[in-house]
């Protein structure tokens, strides 16, 4: 077995911790399995299994780096308040970068851990603009580590997956300079929305969302 095999073979080994997102490998027929991952002819069901858990493995791995990289971030604006010296956060939009502090840090922290824990337990709909862009991060950092390792994936691997794990692909508008978040159709996308739900029915974790509750905990508790 040559090294990169042996590549392979240890990022493969992560891929029964990833288990929330095995629906999107369960394709009804080979065929259109195929199609997705650019297969030419009939799928080896030997390669369909290794670009299963390459893919898993890539996502696991990327998911450890980029909380470790958001704890480091979180670290530099403790003693470094508006420093340009942040990894993940440094991968958000730009013209929002006034506003990254390390309130904004925090609560961006658990939106990650939160699509992570999607990731490897069960998958539900992502539930804010936050949440869309930690996924858009994760996939980056899962990309990085299959370059930096020379692992080969079949056809365009991210893509596929981006069709399956967003409902849209409209939180990439934050990326145009243009300030065309508000345009009509779509949600608000303002950074004051990224962490509100998308609806009543949406679930992130209670850190990572605006939603208030009336009533307060009273500092008093009576037996």
């Amino acid at each position: 077995m040559n090294e990169d095999e042996i590549t392979k073979a240890v990022v493969a080994l992560d891929a029964p911790s990833v288990r929330g997102i095995d629906w999107v490998f369960n394709a009804p027929d080979e065929a259109e399995y195929a199609d997705e991952f650019d297969y030419d002819d009939e799928v080896d069901p030997v390669v369909r299994k290794r670009t299963e858990d390459l893919t898993k493995g890539l996502l696991w791995r990327a998911s450890i780096n980029l909380v470790d990289l958001m704890f480091d971030d979180l670290a530099i604006l403790a003693t470094s308040p508006g420093s340009d010296d942040l990894y993940v956060l440094g991968m958000l939009p730009r013209r929002f970068a006034q506003h990254y502090d390390v309130g904004f840090a925090r609560k961006f922290l658990v939106a990650i851990v939160d699509v992570t824990t999607r990731i490897t337990d069960r998958w539900t709909a992502l539930p804010t603009v936050a949440h869309e862009l930690a996924l858009r991060l994760l996939l980056n950092e899962a990309e990085s580590i299959r370059a930096d390792v020379g692992i080969a994936m079949p056809g365009d691997w991210r893509s596929n997956l981006e069709q399956d794990l967003f409902e849209d692909l409209d939180h990439e508008f934050l990326y145009d300079g243009r300030g065309i978040e508000q345009m009509t159709g779509m949600m608000p996308m303002d950074i004051g929305s990224w962490f509100s739900p998308f609806s009543p029915d949406s679930r992130p974790a209670p850190y990572a969302t605006d939603a208030t509750h009336d009533g307060e905990l009273s500092d008093d508790f009576d037996s």
